[in-house]
C-alpha cells in the first residue's frame, strides 16, 4: 500500500512539474521603453498611453527597469532647529485605458544617503498589485512622477530635491491568448508567393478549436486589411498569397472572431517586396546558376507550336 501511495504521489509531481513547464513555456514578456528621459523637480509628472499589442489570459508580473539619480532635499525641524537631508522618490503607476482606475504603483525612493550629491540608481521596481486583471486587454496608461517624501508638519524644506531619468522601461510578463509566430518580425516575403502564417491559442492548450480572423497591414499598424472576409476555424495556420506591394512596415493580426477584443500582433514589422529582375528565372528573384540552368535548357527552344521556325 506504501509504495502504491509513493507511486500516486510521484505521478502527481510530475503532472504538475508539466503543468510548471508548460506555463513557462506560454509566458512572454513585453518591453516597452519609455520615452521619459530628463531631470524632474517635485511634483513633475510625466504620462503616455501604451498598447502591447495583444490581450493576455494572465499577468505574473509587472515591473519597471530604470537607472538615474536622485539629490535629495535639505529639510529643517522647527522645533529642534536640526537640519538634515531626506530623500525624493520615483514614483510610477499604471491606470486603466478606459476607467483610469489604478491598476498597480512602483516606488523608488532614494538621494539622502549621498546628500547633497546625486545618488545613483539602476534597479527594477515591482508594480504593487492593484488590479492588474484591468490589463489583460493589453492597453493602459502609465504615469511617472518626482515627490518629496512624506513629512510631519515640524519639518520645512529649505532645499527642493530633484531626479534625473537616463532610461526606463516597463516590463509586463503574462500569458497572450493568442500569439502569432510567423511571420513576427524581420521576414522578407516575395510579392505573389504563398507564406503560411501560424500562432498558437493558449486557451485550449494549442489545438485551435476556434474561428479567427486575419489582417495585415503595410504602414505599422495605422491601416489594416482583411486577408479573408469568411472566418478561418479549427487550425492556427493559414497560406496567405502575398499581395504585390512594397512595404518595410507590414504586420499581421490575429483576432477571435467572435470577441475582437481577443488578438495578437506581431511583435515586429517585416518586409514585403515586389521582384524588379526579368532574368529571375525560378521565381526566387535572384540571378544564380539555377536561372543559367533553367535557360540552358531551353536554348534556342520555341513555344510556339504553330511557329514552323521553331527550332524543338
Amino acid at each position: 500500500m506504501k509504495n502504491q501511495s509513493n507511486f500516486v504521489l510521484l505521478i502527481l509531481l510530475m503532472i504538475l512539474l508539466s503543468l510548471t513547464v508548460l506555463e513557462k513555456a506560454n509566458a512572454h514578456v513585453y518591453e516597452l521603453p519609455l520615452a521619459c528621459e530628463g531631470y524632474y523637480i517635485p511634483e513633475q509628472t510625466w504620462i503616455a498611453d501604451f498598447d502591447l499589442g495583444t490581450a493576455l489570459i494572465e499577468i505574473s508580473n509587472i515591473y519597471i527597469d530604470w537607472s538615474g539619480s536622485i539629490k535629495a532635499e535639505f529639510a529643517e525641524d522647527i522645533v529642534t532647529g536640526e537640519r538634515f537631508p531626506m530623500d525624493a522618490q520615483f514614483i510610477a503607476d499604471i491606470y486603466d485605458f478606459v476607467t483610469h482606475d489604478i491598476c498597480g504603483s512602483a516606488y523608488l525612493r532614494t538621494g539622502a544617503a549621498t546628500y547633497p550629491n546625486p545618488e545613483p540608481f539602476d534597479l527594477k521596481s515591482t508594480f504593487i498589485n492593484g488590479g492588474w486583471s484591468m490589463l489583460l486587454d493589453g492597453q493602459g496608461t502609465i504615469e511617472i512622477g518626482f515627490w518629496g517624501v512624506s513629512r510631519p508638519m515640524t519639518i520645512i524644506t529649505i532645499e527642493d530635491p530633484n531626479g534625473e531619468l537616463i532610461s526606463a522601461t516597463l516590463v509586463i510578463e503574462g500569458i497572450p491568448a493568442l500569439q502569432i509566430s510567423e511571420p513576427n518580425d524581420g521576414e522578407f516575403l516575395l510579392a505573389g508567393s504563398t507564406y503560411t502564417i501560424n500562432w498558437e491559442d493558449y486557451r485550449s492548450d494549442g489545438n485551435c478549436p476556434g474561428s479567427y480572423l486575419l489582417d495585415y497591414s503595410s504602414n505599422n499598424g495605422q491601416n489594416w486589411i482583411t486577408l479573408d472576409s469568411n472566418s478561418i476555424t479549427d487550425t492556427c495556420s493559414y497560406d496567405w498569397v502575398v499581395p504585390s506591394i512594397n512595404s518595410e512596415e507590414c504586420l499581421i493580426r490575429v483576432l477571435d472572431a467572435t470577441d475582437p477584443n481577443i488578438y495578437d500582433t506581431s511583435d515586429g514589422t517585416f518586409t514585403i517586396y515586389e521582384c524588379t529582375l526579368t532574368t529571375d528565372l525560378t521565381g526566387d528573384c535572384m540571378v544564380g546558376f539555377a536561372d543559367l540552368a533553367t535557360l540552358a535548357l531551353d536554348w534556342l527552344k520555341c513555344g510556339n507550336p504553330f511557329d514552323p521556325n521553331c527550332v524543338q
